[in-house]
């Protein structure tokens, strides 16, 4: 069972500059005595942080030390009083007031002290310089300093055993015997038994200094060293859905982004992915660069240190993180999975069957032979047997799938899986803490199944993580012109739909911020952007131009090789996202025509490998002895650069790799590059190869082809290029696909792809002639609701309603009308006024394809979309004077959605049926609108069950009021992409905030009366 001993926390409180000898001195006495020290060493990015965050550090310590020398400090101007205290005298007094010891070591009066470090020297210092116009003012300012000084030191000597020190050793000495004393009245902090010479908080502190450097892409080495982890890290966020309200209350979990309903208490959140772990063990999977292994040491980092370092520029307060309280007890070990690969030696085993007791052999050996902190194999499993451990084991997909020695084949990564899975339960049972990630593709079903953990994947970055990002990022590596280069790029990004995806990853939103740093411009073309990024890291590492393109030449060599395996004979169907030095060294020497067998092709290509990875910036070591570039995506566009320039013939390419889902973006640069030089060849091999994979037949075994032809198509259409000669055939696809037997998947990828390329025509999807919203109206009959749990029952008069949920092409008219989201005359006064909607500010859509329902729209905004194009219509005189635009009421909505009878439970009929909608989470997001022909409502409305929860006019509690000028729940019926059948049922009535904004938040229109506010 976990141990009962507590490591204390141990505030360091002094003046900076003067003391930086005795500071060190120390943090190494805390160190070596079992505590952890809280220093602003260990965090600060700018000279001083706020005040308010200063103080906040103390209030989570067990204990201060107050090092005061003879100089006063910085004095915050934004103390609350005009006192003049200096920010050690502040934090003192907030021990004080917080209960927490406070013990002084003050400088003894005899020491030999040295002038420049007293509060006079200033007055000699602006005299020498020639400074006598502010020798006045700064000699009154001296003084009270000192008066200040002379108090605070009288104030900490006060009831509190002082003690002198004059040198760094002899403050060691006092601050080792004061721990002595203080633990003896705090046997809670008594140190635990070592453990084989390992020292936990010796380990803690390594661990914090080695995550907390980051190293950002593009930077310059002085710049990449002063940038730290803490001040460009957002939270990662991940769903979860129905979490167990009593695991959520007792890890004080909030639910800022949950759905209640009448009928269920099922609900579900968006959490980061901190506080996730801080209820399970988890499986994280996630796309390269979406910002596992930085969590990972993010999380270590958190673990070891026991706080969540807080940011001058703060996320939204639905990501805000706290620190999990099992990690004050918990030992953070950071595992990079692709390091095992350096021991192959610790990885035999041809079953790929391991037990819990091969595995922790393996990790006991791997870390007697590596000492990550002082941290051994046997202190190790002393921790996982006590409950101690926090285990972080990143990357499994880079874990080797195969190795052979001789005759001999092993497999590393089933082996491991397997061990993992026979050693979860017991490590779990012994409450130790386990994060796993991988790559999607790492981790098969079944693995999954077995391992047994709970599964969060990340979500990419939304758009306010995105701008927090960017802010923070240039907050970083350019401090005077942060503000306008970050809201610059933000205003840039917004103007660009086509980098959407490319924003959504951590790592190519850094590639972005300094791209636009260079130019504050970004490039149209996603290839030319690639090529450009690419051209500005080079240039920053190798200041001769020669250099740059040779260097280029050769890492697109590199990725080619890493595609095909061709420099060892070793035929790929999928690229390799690593390989060793010596297949590296193979390809190179085989570009440069020499023999590898030779002592100077040899050389020359060690020194070429070693060139890539020590100073490229893009090729970077995965453990001893292996590379891979520093994201995949430039290791596929540089080899479809390398096949453009050995000017491989496109249509070949493409029959040869179009079925394999890992080419799909190298073909897709191949086809950009081809493109830029000769277009037509570039379609006509398109036309060539992909056009029968738009075929009922030929689809549904084979996808990916059909991806590859949408990729292509996004582009041609992108540069308004003719393209019916395959439109055509993917709208004849589109409209076979909904009587056919292809899955919901298929058939919904087919939609979308139709909306991205501007054929998705059906009336009532997109706009009209003008420009506007284009509305299907469905009559519907009159008659009388009742609503759920005796909410009260209403009469309907006849309207009509939208066929269809209001789609993104749709609301972003509104967004982009010169009189529309930004008009104030849509917002009533007060939403603005509490900061309930900005109308200079409208927030993205979660998925953006044009003919999706538009979500993550909040109640407000819905309504604002309504009074918006009721204005438009009215001025164009095709709106009738009796009716208005408007959402409707939940008797309205449900009498469209059952027809009046009450035994409809869903759209279609009494009977759950799954294959009508999109719920359950079958497929993981919206789809295109109206696509379930079979699941319409008597009205011949889609998409009233599932695919959206759809916001409704009046309010929850009392139902009848309709007003707009509170904040009251509203109403939201007919469930979503990932609610059950009860959510789904017509009658259920969900209930939200209606500043609250979700992934699964539509609404659709209805044409009626207007409705009286009351």
């Amino acid at each position: 069972m976990p141990t009962d001993h507590k490591t204390p926390r141990v505030f360091v409180s002094s003046t900076a500059e003067d003391l930086k000898e005795f500071r060190a001195a120390v943090a190494k006495t805390l160190l070596s005595n079992d505590c952890f020290p809280v220093m602003f060493e260990y965090w600060e990015g700018a000279d001083n942080p706020p005040l308010k965050e200063c103080l906040e550090r103390v209030d989570n310590c067990d204990l201060v030390l107050a090092v005061v020398a003879k100089r006063h400090g910085w004095t915050p101007a934004d103390q609350e009083t005009d006192a003049g205290k200096s920010i050690t005298r502040l934090e003192c007094e907030r021990a004080f007031e917080r209960k927490i010891p406070i013990i002084p070591f003050l400088v003894d009066d005899e020491a030999d002290w040295p002038v420049e470090q007293t509060e006079n020297y200033r007055l000699t210092a602006a005299a020498d310089k020639g400074n006598y116009t502010i020798l006045t003012e700064l000699g009154l300012e001296i003084k009270r300093n000192q008066t200040s000084l002379t108090d605070f030191r009288q104030w900490l000597s006060n009831e509190r055993q002082r003690c002198l020190f004059s040198t760094p050793e002899g403050l060691q000495l006092e601050i080792t015997g004061a721990l002595n004393r203080w633990r003896r009245e705090h046997p809670e902090f008594q140190p635990p038994p070592a453990v084989a010479g390992f020292n936990r908080t010796g380990y803690r502190d390594w661990l914090c200094r080695r995550c907390e450097s980051v190293e950002l892409l593009g930077l310059d080495q002085k710049d990449a060293h002063n940038v730290r982890l803490q001040q460009v890290y957002v939270p990662a966020m991940v769903v979860w859905d129905d979490p167990d309200p009593a695991l959520l209350k007792a890890h004080q979990i909030e639910r800022p982004n949950d759905l209640h309903h009448e009928t269920t208490d099922k609900i579900r959140i968006n959490l980061p992915l901190l506080h996730r772990l801080a209820c399970h063990s988890l499986y994280v999977p996630g796309a390269p660069g979406a910002g596992k292994s930085t969590f990972c040491r993010w999380l270590a980092l958190i673990a070891a240190s026991d706080t969540v370092p807080q940011h001058p520029i703060p996320a939204p307060d639905e990501y805000l993180e706290a620190s999990p309280s099992e990690s004050k007890r918990r030992i953070p070990v950071l595992c990079y999975l692709r390091d095992l690969n350096d021991h192959k030696e610790l990885l035999r085993g041809s079953s790929g069957s391991w037990t819990k007791k091969e595995l922790e052999d393996t990790l006991a050996k791997w870390l007697d032979k590596t000492q990550p902190g002082g941290l051994n194999g046997t202190a190790w499993r002393d921790l996982i047997k006590n409950g101690d451990c926090l285990m972080i084991l990143d990357g499994v997909d880079e874990l080797q799938t195969l190795y052979k020695e001789g005759k001999q084949s092993h497999r590393p990564r089933s082996n491991f899986l397997s061990g993992l899975a026979d050693a979860l339960p017991h490590w779990q049972r012994q409450k130790n803490r386990i994060l796993l990630t991988s790559r999607p593709y790492g981790v098969s079903s079944a693995d999954q199944q077995r391992l047994g953990l709970e599964i969060a994947e990340l979500q990419p970055l939304d758009e306010p993580l995105q701008h927090t990002f960017i802010r923070r990022w240039f907050a970083a590596v350019d401090p005077p012109l942060a503000n306008e280069k970050s809201e610059g790029l933000i205003q840039h990004l917004a103007e660009r739909e086509d980098l959407r995806e490319l924003r959504a990853s951590p790592m190519l939103l850094t590639a972005l911020c300094i791209k636009y740093d260079e130019g504050k411009r970004l490039p149209h073309d996603i290839h030319i952007l690639y090529h450009s990024v690419i051209n500005q890291v080079l240039h920053g590492r190798y200041h001769d131009t020669a250099d740059q393109q040779a260097v280029r030449r050769r890492l697109a060599v590199v990725a080619l090789g890493m595609h095909t395996g061709d420099a060892i004979a070793q035929a790929r169907s999928t690229p390799k996202a690593a390989v060793g030095y010596p297949e590296l060294e193979s390809i190179l020497a085989a570009y440069a025509g020499e023999e590898r067998a030779s002592e100077g092709g040899a050389n020359n290509a060690a020194e070429n490998r070693e060139d890539l990875i020590s100073q490229s910036g893009l090729l970077l070591p995965r453990g001893e002895e292996q590379a891979g570039f520093y994201h995949l995506s430039f290791q596929e566009y540089l080899a479809a650069e390398r096949l453009r320039v050995l000017e491989t013939d496109l249509a070949t390419c493409l029959r040869k790799y179009a079925a394999t889902p890992e080419w799909r973006r190298t073909l897709m640069f191949l086809f950009c590059a081809l493109a830029e030089i000769r277009p037509q060849a570039a379609l006509d091999a398109a036309q060539e190869v992909l056009l029968p994979s738009l075929d009922i037949d030929a689809i549904q075994p084979r996808l990916d082809p059909a991806l590859l032809l949408f990729d292509c198509l996004e582009i041609a259409y992108a540069r308004h290029w003719t393209i019916e000669e395959f439109t055509q055939p993917l709208w004849r696809l589109c409209t076979q696909s909904l009587s056919s037997s292809l899955t919901a998947e298929i058939q919904n990828t087919l939609w979308l792809a139709a909306g991205k390329l501007g054929i998705d025509q059906r009336p009532g999807v997109g706009l009209d002639a003008s420009a506007l919203p284009d509305v299907v109206w469905c009559p519907v009959a009159p008659g009388r609701v009742a609503l759920e749990n005796d909410a009260g029952q209403f009469d309907v008069a006849g309207f009509a309603i939208a066929k269809y949920p209001v789609t993104n092409i749709q609301f972003q008219a509104f967004i982009d009308a010169a009189d529309g989201y930004q008009n104030s005359d849509w917002w009533t006064p007060e939403q603005p006024a509490a900061g309930r909607v900005d109308p200079k500010a409208p927030r993205s859509s979660h998925w953006i394809e044009p003919n999706a329902p538009r979500e993550s729209v909040t109640w407000y905004e819905a309504v604002a979309f309504c009074r918006w194009l009721d204005h438009q219509r009215r001025v164009q005189g095709t709106l009738d004077p009796d009716r208005q635009i408007r959402l409707p009421t939940e008797w309205e909505w449900q009498q469209a959605a059952t027809g009046g009878k009450p035994d409809r439970i869903y759209p279609w009929g009494p009977d759950w049926e799954p294959g009508r909608l999109n719920a359950e989470g079958n497929i993981s997001r919206t789809t295109a609108a109206g696509i379930y022909l079979t699941g319409q409502s008597p009205c011949e409305a889609l998409d009233m069950a599932g695919n959206v929860w759809e916001w409704c006019l009046n309010k929850y509690d009392p139902p009848e009021v309709c007003s707009v000028g509170d904040n009251d729940l509203r109403v939201l019926r007919g469930g979503a992409w990932f609610a059950n059948q009860d959510d789904c049922r017509a009658a259920d009535r969900g209930r939200r905030f209606p500043d609250n904004r979700n992934s699964s938040f539509g609404f659709r229109l209805c044409l009626s009366s207007p409705i009286k506010e009351c």
